[in-house]
């Protein structure tokens, strides 16, 4: 059946409405992430771009989980001389691992910890003023997928971060998922893929990491 032409004009005002909120909560909740390391990082750019995920060196994945949903979201990033730079100036104490590449990794997932908490509190608000259930909310966007069983890297936030701390930018890819109830078809995606960390998956309610 057709849908009415008002009801589909109206659908898609709240549906790009919608994804504006979400892109800019991306945005924000990686700024303020970025600045309790360092105060004078900004990002200078925030673009929808096709992003391919292979021309990143590292991943890093982050599970989101509440009592009414489950998300992950995907962090591409270089081992660039500029991040190692970025990390090792706010931890002088850690400058005799600056080329290891855990210790790196340590820190951008801590970062990001912060980034995945935070994002996991604007959702919440974003759907609470959607009136509509986080699920529901995050199903009708365009940069998370409405088919729960699948996966698509087509859709990403990159950001280019200059920081106080580093001689150039440093280069970022966000991809924000619906999490699949099938933990095996979710593994099967990612086949290959080697994540920077594994954690328990046991907590309702709290920021989960692998």
């Amino acid at each position: 059946m057709n849908m009415p032409k008002k009801n589909h004009e109206e659908i898609q005002k709240q549906q790009a409405l919608l994804n504006g909120l979400l892109q800019d909560c991306l945005h924000y909740c990686f700024k303020e992430s970025l600045e309790e390391w360092d105060q004078n990082a900004s990002l200078e750019q925030h673009n929808v771009v096709t992003l391919a995920k292979s021309s990143f060196t590292s991943t890093g994945l982050i599970t989101l989980s509440s009592y009414d949903f489950k998300m992950v979201m995907v962090l591409y990033f270089d081992m660039t001389k500029s991040l190692r730079e970025f990390v090792v100036n706010i931890n002088h104490d850690k400058a005799e691992n600056i080329f290891n590449d855990s210790i790196i990794n340590d820190y951008v997932m801590e970062m990001c910890n912060g980034l995945g908490g935070r994002l996991k509190r604007y959702l919440q608000a974003t759907s609470y003023a959607f009136g509509m259930s986080t699920p529901n909310l995050v199903a009708r966007n365009q940069f998370i997928l409405s088919d729960i069983a699948e996966f698509d890297f087509n859709s990403h936030i990159k950001c280019d971060v200059t920081s106080s701390q580093a001689s150039e930018p440093l280069h970022f890819g966000l991809s924000l998922f619906s999490m699949v109830n099938n933990i095996q078809r979710f593994e099967d995606h990612f086949k290959g893929v080697n994540f920077n960390r594994l954690q328990d998956d046991n907590a309702v309610g709290a920021l989960e990491m692998f």
